[in-house]
């Protein structure tokens, strides 16, 4: 004998809920900023060992 499915609740109630008030449909990419041309990575770090894990 197979036992009970179990329902979930909290899927039940996502997939009922309406969609948030912050989303806007549509396919365009959000506007990002452009690297910051003044950033030149300086060697305080260049000694540092990487640790494998």
């Amino acid at each position: 004998m197979l036992p009970e499915i179990l329902e979930d609740l909290y899927v039940e109630v996502a997939l009922q809920a309406p969609p948030s008030p912050d989303y806007i449909p549509g396919f365009e990419e959000p506007e990002q900023a452009p690297p910051s041309p003044d950033y030149v990575p300086g060697p305080e770090h260049a000694d540092d060992k990487i640790v494998a894990e």
